[in-house]
């Protein structure tokens, strides 16, 4: 049997459940567990979601974060756990990313630079050319002072 990874393991609070769970993300999914037993303190599988159940919306993961809060969109349900600290928040979140998306923090900022490097190039060429319009993706037409707000 395969080894999976763990990306990230933490005792956290899961809304509708009672006390602390312990969430473990791999490559594959996301495993709840819960203590169980008064003096053993064993810890039994209370739920397991799969990565390929969390919802994408035009093509980015259901996977919001506010403050120590992470809430992911599965086709079973929303989860919605609550972190000690923000950190941990923004740690889990910054994970379930990478393994939904399979970028990292990093690719994820370079195809953003990528993308706002291209509009800026488009205005600047619009204004060389003496243009008052500039095209954009989808047949959309815009003035440059409209381009410089969207992108500010």
């Amino acid at each position: 049997m395969e080894q999976e990874i763990i990306y990230f393991e933490e005792f956290v609070k899961v809304e509708g459940l009672k006390g602390y769970i312990k969430v473990t993300l791999t490559e594959k999914k996301i495993t709840f567990e819960k203590l169980k037993g008064f003096f053993s303190k064993k810890l039994k599988v209370v739920d397991i979601v799969s990565i390929d159940d969390i919802k994408l919306y035009k093509n980015k993961p259901g996977v919001k974060i506010k403050d120590n809060m992470v809430k992911i969109n599965t086709v079973k349900g929303d989860y919605t756990f609550i972190c000690d600290t923000q950190s941990i928040a923004k740690k889990f979140y910054n994970e379930l990313i990478d393994v939904k998306t399979g970028t990292d923090a990093i690719g994820r900022g370079a195809n953003r630079f990528k993308k706002v490097t291209g509009n800026v190039k488009q205005i600047v060429d619009a204004v060389k050319t003496g243009l008052t319009v500039v095209p954009v993706v989808g047949g959309v037409v815009l003035t440059i002072k409209q381009m410089v707000d969207k992108y500010k």
